[in-house]
């Protein structure tokens, strides 16, 4: 009875300890990554009502899901680095092993946690976070059919208009300063291309229709006919005032079919051909790497819990800086290549797959290895 008392009371403690901090880790990430940039992008906005309170609101808690599965696993691993760095500083880990409680058996409220917290991070990978997605697209479509103007953000690639790419600088007087536009053909290529010292929108809701009027302008378009090579030409002009043709509001809900918007559920059902949309190859392989990164991904508390356990321990510090800094390098690392195995998602074969496992398959190995040495002290 005593025994497991004791047990009882040491899980608790350091159990407790440990989802304390990464509860308040995963609030502090979230508020610094995340809310940061959302507050700093959108509360201008806001002000100015180009953004309504119900937008920005729902725009928050949209981000959140697909935020938190890098923010959940990072801040666990803080926390494991710096309840185990001050347990360690403290002596107190060596006071328990001298009560005879293994190093495993201390570590067991980690694992458990560890287990929860994938488990929750898996069930946000598969399915929260892809639905998110999908709404805060249905979100900007609305936004930029009803008030383009709260989607044109100075010094960002708007990609909302269908076929085309705006880029600007800076807004003045409600006027777009340093424009560039790219026109895309539907197979990606560039058909034409505008640089304007000063542009002004203009929408016309009713009409489901835009228009873009242009100050000092150049435009390059490419010729339909082609050389004696076969090279298509292009023509070049300077336009001291011009409007841009109409671009069509009604295409905004006309999106391409995305990996990260569907289910897994939805992902396997067009996999498997249960849908009326015929996949390319390009499509299929990033419909398989997106399964394998969320599969990857759900192990990432897991994987961080195993190795910040001897890396805390080892660190022997109480100090908060300490412990973020190696999370920092260790959550880097980890993300690292998931990132680029998802940049080589539309590839085929088996690299895409390789890179996201990788982290897991190279962590859990030198966790273990890592752990057992700590245990044996």
């Amino acid at each position: 009875m005593g025994g497991r008392l004791k047990f009882g009371v040491l899980d608790r403690y350091i159990g407790g300890q440990v989802l304390f901090a990464t509860v308040f880790g995963v609030v502090v990430l979230c508020f610094v990554l995340v809310l940061g940039n959302i507050f700093k992008e959108m509360l201008p906005r806001l002000v100015d009502g180009q953004v309504s309170s119900e937008y920005f609101l729902r725009f928050i808690l949209y981000v959140m899901p697909f935020s938190l599965v890098f923010t959940i696993p990072w801040g666990f691993l803080t926390a494991v680095l710096l309840v185990f760095g001050r347990l360690s500083a403290d002596n107190e880990l060596v006071t328990m092993r001298m009560a005879g409680v293994s190093t495993t058996r201390l570590c067991m409220p980690v694992f458990v946690l560890g287990i929860a917290l994938s488990s929750m991070c898996w069930w946000i990978n598969v399915s929260v976070a892809p639905k998110a997605k999908t709404a805060i697209e249905q979100m900007f479509v609305d936004m930029a059919t009803n008030n383009a103007q709260a989607v044109l953000v100075p010094d960002q690639m708007i990609t909302a208009f269908p076929g085309n790419i705006i880029f600007f600088r800076d807004e003045v007087d409600g006027k777009l300063q340093d424009l560039t536009l790219f026109k895309m053909h539907k197979d990606r290529r560039v058909d034409n291309f505008v640089h304007a010292k000063e542009a002004e929108y203009e929408q016309d809701s009713e009409a489901m229709a835009s228009y873009m009027h242009l100050s000092d302008a150049y435009i390059a378009m490419r010729e339909k006919g082609s050389d004696s090579q076969g090279v298509r030409e292009w023509s070049h002009k300077w336009i001291r005032d011009s409007t841009l043709p109409a671009i069509d509001l009604s295409k905004l809900d006309n999106r391409r079919l995305k990996s990260g918007m569907q289910t897994n559920g939805e992902l396997r059902a067009y996999l498997n051909g249960e849908r009326d949309v015929e996949l390319n190859k390009e499509q299929r392989n990033k419909f398989r790497s997106e399964i394998s990164k969320r599969w990857s991904f759900s192990l990432a508390c897991i994987t961080l819990g195993l190795i910040g356990i001897p890396l805390g321990i080892t660190a022997q510090r109480r100090e908060t800086s300490i412990g973020f800094v190696l999370s920092l390098v260790v959550a880097c690392i980890y993300f690292f290549f998931i990132i680029i195995g998802d940049t080589f998602s539309s590839k085929s074969g088996p690299l895409p797959h390789i890179l996201m496992w990788m982290p897991n398959v190279l962590f859990l190995g030198l966790g273990v290895h890592l752990f057992r040495k700590t245990a044996k002290r």
